[in-house]
């Protein structure tokens, strides 16, 4: 028998069903579309009174949307609505109406079908086919035991781990056993709304786990019967559904809630919408008591849900859990290769630091320099809202903070890292991280542009500039290209890897701004390396002053000081060309494209 398992991850994860997407288990939207179309070919007559239904809940989506692109029916509502349909003479607020009548006169079997069929056809889709579970592989990657929380059906972390030879449970032998969780475990799985191989016994409520694809060649759900004559039923528990004490569910609920308040500092929660209330609720509270409690959300609209679901308890009451969470707006499938390694990796460093510094500045020891640091590590994980408190905190103009590394070039780093971040979320400080970003680049001014090795070889150029010490720095192409340039062009490359084809289009708004980088990025690569002469005249023999240097060149380059100027006043005429100003300035994105 497995020893008993003492040791637990800083990190666990609740799974919602936008983190098998990418295994070819339709979305919440996605699962209407399919089940529309399943209807009008397998079942027509009940094509039309689906119709109806959809064509009232868009109309309800519509009038009460809380922006100005209403969402569409997700499987959630859907369920809710024909159990409400098939339960609606039993609902007391009707009678509180002296017309009580619905707009649909179908008969009460027709949603009844309905539900039925769609409960079907969740059990039948939600289950993957191996080959598509290979950006799963990734969580292997992560200390065990791994804690996978799930409100999902589907079997792919039960088949992942089976494929890839990996002790699994899910507190089940053939009958629910809680203490399989304290035994090791490489995975422990606790599946909070059941699973599609979870089944009750009809007669005497017993839960038993029988792990078979249920379903003929046609789809339909092959009824099972146990060997002692007692019929099963599917352990599921759909959304808004409300349900009575099963044994399972509710330890599994109990479980997770303990395990939130205490030895828990990251749940990664992954594409998860939170139409479970108790699941929001066990967060904050456990926010309350847990201070260490950190959430980093992933899904496209990860900024969306934190706003609506988890940021304010009331619309004037933040949740103790609102500063405490990381939105990274990507498909699962793209930021699970760097999540272990950069994303948790940075935050866990950052929740440690900050809490020695706080001790520090209990001590009354001057730690600014501590916080400036904390800040870059803030940015680098995408961790927008303790990157503007400690902001804040400083009281520090953006140029002057001092990131380590070459400054101010460490200051446009950031703000750049910053901004894209913010761009990707759709974060309301979109516009202060570009501001931040112009303040940095303020030393690439034309006036302060220099001419360096203006002698017999050629010409070189660099820009001048002071530190906060009044240090003069020089900044030459290389070091432009390679801490700067580059480096922003590869933040935005990774930034589309990250994003994923289908949400592009975030970073399409910013194109105007990065092809203001790639021209400047074309003049300074020029001078990477030493201009000779020859070279010179040839790349500037359109302007006004290129037979005046010429002639000059002819005497022997003897004047090196006026060519020097010359040289200096053609490239500031040619940079704000390319600047389209005196600075290189990156205006405000438009609000949609």
């Amino acid at each position: 028998m497995a020893s008993a398992d003492t040791t637990k991850n800083d990190v666990i994860f609740l799974f919602g069903a936008g983190a098998s997407i990418d295994a070819g288990i339709p979305g919440t939207y996605e699962f209407v579309k399919d089940f529309e179309a399943h209807i009008k070919e397998k079942y027509p007559e009940l094509s039309d009174p689906l119709s109806e239904i959809l064509k009232i809940c868009e109309e309800y989506n519509i009038k009460n949307a809380a922006s100005e692109k209403p969402k569409p029916v997700d499987v959630e509502q859907l369920l809710d609505i024909l159990r409400r349909l098939i339960n609606q003479k039993k609902d007391t607020l009707l009678y509180f109406y002296e017309k009580n009548a619905c707009r649909l006169t179908f008969e009460e079997k027709t949603f009844s079908d309905l539900q039925k069929l769609l409960e079907d056809f969740i059990r039948e889709k939600v289950i993957a086919e191996k080959e598509k579970l290979e950006y799963l592989q990734e969580l292997f990657k992560f200390d065990t035991p791994l804690e996978i929380y799930s409100t999902n059906y589907d079997t792919c972390i039960e088949q992942l781990s089976y494929l890839n030879h990996r002790s699994y449970t899910d507190g089940f032998d053939v009958t629910w056993n809680e203490k399989n969780f304290e035994n090791y475990h490489d995975i422990k799985h606790y599946k909070l709304h059941g699973s599609i191989i979870w089944y009750q016994n009809k007669k005497t409520k017993e839960c038993v786990k029988i792990p078979v694809r249920a379903f003929s060649d046609d789809g339909k759900p092959v009824p099972l019967k146990l060997i002692y004559g007692e019929d099963v039923a599917p352990l599921l528990i759909y959304p808004a559904q409300k349900s009575d004490y099963i044994e399972p569910l509710t330890d599994l609920q109990l479980m997770f809630k303990k395990r939130l308040f205490k030895d828990t500092k990251i749940i990664v929660i992954v594409g998860y919408s939170f139409r479970d209330n108790y699941i929001v609720h066990m967060l904050w509270d456990a926010a309350r008591v847990n201070e260490d409690l950190h959430i980093v959300l992933i899904a496209p609209n990860a900024k969306e849900i934190f706003d609506s679901k988890l940021k304010f308890i009331d619309k004037d009451s933040p949740s103790r859990i609102h500063d405490r969470v990381i939105c990274l707006p990507y498909p699962f499938s793209t930021v699970i290769y760097e999540l272990k390694n950069h994303y948790l990796r940075i935050l866990s460093a950052l929740c440690k630091t900050e809490k020695e510094i706080v001790d520090m500045e209990k001590r009354g020891q001057n730690v600014d320099n501590d916080w400036q640091r904390m800040l870059g590590m803030a940015i680098d994980c995408g961790f927008l809202t303790k990157a503007e408190s400690i902001l804040k905190r400083l009281e520090k103009d953006w140029d002057k903070i001092d990131f380590g590394g070459l400054e101010p070039v460490a200051c446009l780093h950031y703000a750049l890292r910053g901004w894209l971040s913010a761009i990707a979320t759709e974060d309301v400080n979109e516009n202060k991280w570009l501001e931040r970003m112009n303040k940095s680049i303020y030393m690439f001014h034309v006036e302060n542009l220099r001419v360096t090795r203006a002698g017999l070889r050629g010409v070189g150029i660099a820009f001048q500039y002071y530190t906060e010490r009044r240090d003069q720095i020089d900044l030459g192409p290389h070091q432009i290209m390679d801490y700067w340039i580059d480096g922003a062009l590869s933040e935005r490359k990774q930034k589309l890897i990250l994003l994923g084809q289908a949400a592009e289009i975030k970073l399409k708004r910013a194109n105007e701004i990065f092809d203001k980088l790639e021209k400047f990025r074309q003049y300074i690569s020029v001078w990477r390396n030493n201009v000779d002469w020859k070279q010179y005249q040839e790349l500037r023999s359109k302007d006004k002053d290129a037979k005046k240097l010429a002639s000059l060149l002819l005497e022997g380059i003897k004047p090196l000081e006026e060519i020097g100027k010359i040289v200096l006043d053609i490239e500031r005429r040619t940079l704000k060309e390319a600047f389209g100003g005196d600075v290189l300035h990156f205006g405000p994105l438009p609000e949609k494209l």
